[in-house]
């Protein structure tokens, strides 16, 4: 499995909606957590922006993934930037040789 990074630029004139679809994007978080996909997720607390780290095996797979994220069904993010990224050590380090 490849480690992908993953960068999300939200709509700063839809902050409302992105509160509004909290839920369901957490939810859609917790079932990429679940199987195993998800390893972390958080924002950027100086501007509106996400990182969020996967394991997909490809990068088809990571985009269509992505794609049925809440917030990008509902065009919230105005940006989203996909690395295949290897960590040189760390405890993700460890993921990745998994």
């Amino acid at each position: 499995m490849t480690i992908y990074t993953v960068t999300y630029t939200y709509d700063e004139n839809r902050a409302d909606d992105r509160a509004g679809l909290l839920p369901e994007h957490r939810a859609w978080l917790t079932g990429k957590k679940d199987d195993g996909a998800l390893i972390e997720a958080g924002v950027y607390t100086d501007s509106a922006m996400a990182l969020l780290l996967f394991r997909f095996d490809s990068i088809l797979t990571a985009e269509r993934e992505l794609d049925a994220d809440p917030f990008a069904v509902a065009g919230l993010i105005t940006s989203r930037v996909l690395h295949a990224w290897k960590p040189g050590w760390g405890p993700v380090a460890a993921l990745a040789e998994a």
